[in-house]
């Protein structure tokens, strides 16, 4: 399985948590806890570029959608 790549964003301990679930196979993964989980999509989030373009276009429409209300 591949390690998850020295991002410049993750702690070491991130790091070591994606590397470990890399490794898990199917029995362990279904195993996981939901706060393994959250923990998971955390990480990923802070790392996927495509992350920061849902902020900004989350925010963007908040303001118009604000501006429009009467």
């Amino acid at each position: 399985m591949p390690r998850a790549k020295k991002h410049p964003k993750l702690s070491e301990d991130e790091r070591a948590f994606l590397n470990r679930l890399d490794c898990l196979n199917e029995e362990e993964i279904k195993q996981l806890t939901t706060r393994e989980i959250f923990a998971y999509f955390k990480i990923i989030d802070k790392v996927d570029s495509r992350a920061d373009v849902r902020r900004r276009w989350n925010a963007r429409s908040e303001s118009t959608s604000r501006a429009a209300a009467p």
